[in-house]
């Protein structure tokens, strides 16, 4: 059986001491996104209160003033996950005010996640 921390702690560190291990595997249902680390060799779960989204600086928005829905967001998020997971990484980690930070390499959008629950599984 394995091992279940309930702590952001161990993402936390995953993202501080080696940031480039850590993959995104899949989007569950109930709004789950599953992480892994090569280094540690640890899956990391994180729930998904609310999703805002909105496209790099870098880029030109056809309509920055008018960013889309929670909802439409997190469909967003879904879509972009399933089309190119690997181009999806984490930008900025913050467990004490439940935070979460993702950049799409490919669509160039970012993504501010408010968090629910870490959870971190010993493979």
């Amino acid at each position: 059986m394995t091992q279940v921390f309930h702590s952001g702690a161990f993402i936390q560190q995953c993202v501080a001491v080696h940031p480039l291990c850590i993959s995104l595997k899949r989007f569950e249902e109930q709004n789950k996104l599953v992480f892994t680390c090569s280094s540690c060799r640890m899956a990391h779960h994180i729930t998904v209160a609310s999703v805002v989204t909105r496209v790099s600086i870098a880029m030109d928005a056809p309509d920055p003033s008018a960013p889309p829905s929670p909802e439409a967001a997190a469909g967003i998020l879904a879509t972009c996950i399933g089309e190119h997971t690997g181009a999806v990484t984490i930008r900025e980690l913050d467990v004490i005010q439940d935070r979460l930070g993702l950049r799409c390499a490919t669509c160039r959008r970012v993504f501010d996640l408010h968090t629910v629950t870490f959870e971190t599984r010993q493979k």
